[in-house]
């Protein structure tokens, strides 16, 4: 019973977590962006791509890095 309230306890912290990293739309879309990327899933990265950019328009941000392939993505998330 103790390890069932635990793990209650548990699910609990991380929901919260995930509700206030949901709330920063852009750290959002860029965490989904990196995972298809280092999963090698061209389309899903695209699609994914696509969204983010969308949103960076619709929160006018005013610097927008466009990256043409993949390299490019791969060599930015690593020096950031």
């Amino acid at each position: 019973m103790r390890r069932l309230g635990s793990n209650l306890f548990k699910l609990g912290e991380e929901y919260a977590a995930y509700k206030n990293f949901r709330m920063d739309k852009f750290a959002y879309e860029k965490s989904i962006l990196v995972y298809f990327c280092s999963s090698n899933a061209d389309k899903f990265f695209l699609r994914q791509y696509e969204r983010t950019v969308y949103s960076l328009k619709v929160m006018n941000i005013g610097i927008i890095i466009i990256f043409t392939d993949r390299a490019a993505w791969m060599n930015y998330t690593e020096h950031s």
